[in-house]
């Protein structure tokens, strides 16, 4: 999926396909994918990549790299919660109908799909069940690439969906070696502690597209927050990579 700037490793699979003359530039051009394994309910169309968020809008902090993406593979988002506590002044019914249609807003800008996976905000668990929930989705999508929150943040629901989202990996895949997807983990502004990033993703040329999507969100865009948070870290990771705004990501393994 990422390229490093640094890195002299051979790239993971996914990798490959953002190779070109410039190391640094995501090639238009992909090779043929092979197809993969996976419920008949899922076309088969395009290769798919799953987002893990704690929230409906944390898909903010993979949004660039999502419009990159989304004609090469299929998009799934994972929400553990709806959101329900994260809009003060207003009630966990009201909050959780409003952040989940500003989600799927997103997400049919994308042509991505979002999945609810039913822990509620403030009060999430990595529990059997929700570990249960999550890998039942993960064997249905069988994604290519799973991108989620790094696992140190100040914010346990952000902790919670990526520890359920890693057990649900090592429950639904067998031989790691053989069929494990590619996995990453992205930033949240702030709140992901300790965060080192391995590679970049230039996201230049699709910023002002980013920019309208991000104030989709607009009980999470109080005084254009997300916006202004996510410039600084554009420009930050940008100047990171010698490009004008880049997203930065980890892998797991």
């Amino acid at each position: 999926l990422l390229m490093s700037p640094q890195s002299t490793t051979p790239a993971p699979p996914l990798q490959a396909l953002f190779k070109g003359t410039d190391p640094f530039k995501i090639s238009l051009t992909p090779p043929k994918l092979p197809e993969r394994p996976g419920s008949d309910r899922i076309r088969r169309m395009k290769e798919i990549i799953a987002i893990a968020g704690g929230h409906p809008d944390d898909l903010v902090g993979s949004l660039g790299f999502a419009l990159l993406a989304k004609d090469r593979f299929d998009i799934h988002m994972l929400d553990f919660t709806r959101g329900e506590v994260g809009w003060s002044g207003h009630g966990k019914e009201e909050t959780a109908r409003v952040r989940t249609a500003e989600e799927e807003s997103v997400c049919a800008e994308l042509g991505a799909t979002p999945h609810f996976l039913g822990e509620v905000d403030g009060d999430a668990f990595a529990t059997r069940e929700a570990v249960a929930r999550t890998a039942a989705l993960l064997r249905e999508l069988r994604p290519r690439a799973i991108i989620m929150h790094w696992p140190l943040d100040s914010h346990m629901d952000h902790v919670m969906s990526t520890a359920a989202t890693l057990k649900a990996v090592w429950t639904t895949y067998a031989d790691p070696r053989k069929d494990f997807p590619e996995i990453y983990f992205y930033e949240e502004t702030s709140q992901s502690l300790y965060f080192h990033p391995v590679w970049y993703v230039d996201i230049t040329s699709v910023w002002d597209r980013k920019v309208e999507l991000m104030r989709k969100y607009v009980s999470q865009n109080s005084g254009d927050g997300i916006v202004r948070n996510k410039t600084e870290d554009a420009l930050f990771r940008g100047n990171q990579f010698w490009v004008d705004k880049a997203e930065a990501y980890a892998p797991y393994i």
